[in-house]
């Protein structure tokens, strides 16, 4: 009799529907949760690049004002403390603006496989800028 009715009524593909159901609940669970959780994040990080632009601020004023103040006095100023907080500034604005803290630029030259050959170039080789060597792509 429950044979029956399970055809009759079709349960396997209700327990599907119920599964599913239940699955996509859980899912916008997760999601809102995720959802509330970016959010909060995202105003933690809002202060802490607001502070950060705030420094970078600061210390090109700084460097700013030294420069004036040995200009002031007939001085050379001392061009790598001055270079060491402009990086650091930069860097400090890079983050504030969510710039990566290091951006690695690809060329077709550092994806080739180099071969080192003794002859001169003819046809695709050419001189590795990096080895100074013959190479040819492979």
């Amino acid at each position: 009799m429950i044979k029956r009715w399970s055809k009759k009524f079709d349960w396997p593909a209700r327990v599907q529907a119920y599964m599913a159901h239940l699955a996509e609940a859980e899912r916008l669970a997760i999601q809102g949760q995720a959802l509330e959780r970016a959010v909060e994040w995202h105003q933690k990080h809002e202060s802490v690049r607001r502070e950060a632009w705030r420094e970078a601020e600061e210390t090109i004023a700084m460097v700013r004002q030294a420069r004036a103040e040995w200009q002031a006095k007939g001085r050379l100023p001392g061009w790598e403390g001055m270079a060491r907080m402009l990086e650091l500034a930069f860097k400090l604005k890079q983050f504030a603006r969510g710039c990566p803290a290091r951006s690695r630029k690809r060329t077709p030259m550092s994806r080739a496989r180099c071969r080192w050959s003794g002859k001169r170039p003819s046809g695709k080789r050419t001189v590795c800028r990096r080895t100074r060597r013959w190479w040819t792509w492979r």
